[in-house]
């Protein structure tokens, strides 16, 4: 993901425009952090596959379980790794931000 290191940056750039603080900092990468997972995790639900889940209800599964074993082992780990991710790099965002801001 080279293009998620240059937002540093941009992050930098806009808590020097809204002012100086945690709150400011903090702001601005909560949004832009709710736009990169929210572009991840709806790619994710757009990829699944039908057919796994005609296959499921073939066999006479219950309503609840298709979501189980159907839609479950296809998006765990396309959500749970772009989330993951973030651990990594936001120290390191933070101190640019606080040595800019």
């Amino acid at each position: 993901m080279a293009l998620y290191r240059g937002f540093s940056l941009i992050w930098a750039l806009l808590t020097h425009a809204f002012g100086r603080g945690p709150l400011a900092g903090s702001g601005v990468i909560f949004l832009t952090e709710t736009g990169t997972f929210g572009n991840l995790h709806s790619e994710g639900w757009e990829n699944i596959d039908n057919g796994l889940l005609e296959g499921i209800k073939s066999t006479g599964a219950q309503s609840v379980l298709v979501p189980r074993y159907g839609i479950m082992p296809q998006i765990v780990s396309v959500i749970l790794s772009p989330d993951a991710l973030p651990v990594g790099f936001e120290p390191r965002d933070a101190t640019i931000i606080g040595a800019i801001g």
